[in-house]
């Protein structure tokens, strides 16, 4: 028998990358962004890592095909 094939998507959007990166974003272009993100904050790359991690334990052993949108709501 064949071993079981599952894939799964992981959407990241609109992370604070320059905060990882220590890049100072300006101001104005922070407090736009942040005003359409529903939960008023950015999604930290460890939240992105923790989505995919989890898809990829046995603990997902059950899902398949699915899109895990990690957005702060958008």
């Amino acid at each position: 028998m064949p071993a079981a094939v599952r894939t799964e998507w992981v959407l990241q959007q609109l992370a604070d990358l320059a905060r990882e990166d220590g890049i100072t974003e300006e101001e104005a272009l922070h407090k736009h962004l942040l005003g359409r993100q529903p939960l008023q904050r950015f999604v930290e790359t460890s939240e992105v890592a923790a989505a995919a991690i989890y898809l990829a334990s046995d603990a997902a052993a059950s899902i398949t095909g699915q899109t895990l949108s990690v957005s702060a709501g958008v």
